[in-house]
């Protein structure tokens, strides 16, 4: 009876260590299986971008962008960028300035010679924007300029124009939000009427819906300045842009598709 339970004992030790030599071979293999590839997270941002083009922001796409995001960052893939600069976008369309700033910040250790010019110009004035509402309105200069550094580096001429437009757009509320050179928000947003009307119609990359939306938005802003900020105002040069605002919504169908 000794001699069968120390068989036992023995043929259970066997048992065990059988198993646990399978287990730590089987280690590796897991551990690959379960690692997202790049490809992959490419993949996911992809359709979670046509996602919110279509149905906009549900309540799981902040969570599945910051989820990806630190895969990527974990694992050094270059998406981690891209991943990055949806999240910043989402946060911005849902009017977070705290995590606008938190992510781009946190994002900026990702910017290589691979990153796409206009999303860097993008995220960084999506960054000057948040700063701006914040109060910190001298670091928001400085995103500004760094966004503008990076929108000359676009080749595509309607992509430059476009994100141009942008720019200057935004840049105009720095200068009434901190009340310097007044004229300087007139200047910003023709300048950003200017470019936003160079971009062909015919564009590979910037839609007529883009690039209308852009108008109207423009023209909407110089009602508004010349209303409210210009002192005293003068509403018949207001009228004017009124009107062609009105006329863009009259004559094209477009819907609020600008960040």
């Amino acid at each position: 009876k000794y001699l069968n339970n120390n068989l036992l004992k023995s043929n259970r030790m066997r048992h065990y260590g059988t198993i646990l030599f399978l287990i730590a071979l089987l280690l590796p293999v897991l551990g690959k299986s379960q690692k997202i590839s790049e490809e992959q997270l490419k993949k996911e941002l992809q359709q979670l971008q046509v996602r919110i083009d279509s149905t906009g922001i549900v309540s799981n796409t902040v969570q599945e962008l910051e989820k990806n995001y630190k895969i990527a960052k974990k694992n050094k893939y270059d998406a981690a960028f891209l991943i990055g600069a949806e999240l910043v976008r989402t946060y911005s369309a849902l009017d977070n300035a705290g995590k606008v700033i938190e992510v781009s910040t946190d994002l900026e250790n990702t910017i290589d010679k691979n990153s796409p010019p206009y999303d860097v110009s993008n995220m960084y004035r999506m960054k000057a924007r948040s700063l701006g509402d914040l109060g910190f309105l001298e670091d928001s200069h400085k995103a500004y300029l760094a966004s503008r550094r990076y929108i000359e580096k676009i080749k595509n001429n309607d992509a430059r124009h476009y994100y141009g437009s942008l720019f200057y757009s935004g840049y105009s509320s720095y200068f009434d939000q901190s009340k310097k050179q007044s004229d300087s928000v007139r200047l910003c947003l023709i300048k950003g009427l200017d470019e936003a009307e160079k971009i062909s119609d015919k564009s590979d990359l910037i839609s007529q819906n883009q690039k209308y939306d852009l108008i109207a938005s423009i023209q909407g802003n110089l009602v508004l300045y010349y209303l409210w900020i210009l002192k005293p105002g003068k509403p018949k040069i207001a009228e004017k842009y009124l009107l062609k605002s009105l006329r863009i919504a009259e004559t094209k169908e477009i819907k609020p598709f600008n960040e």
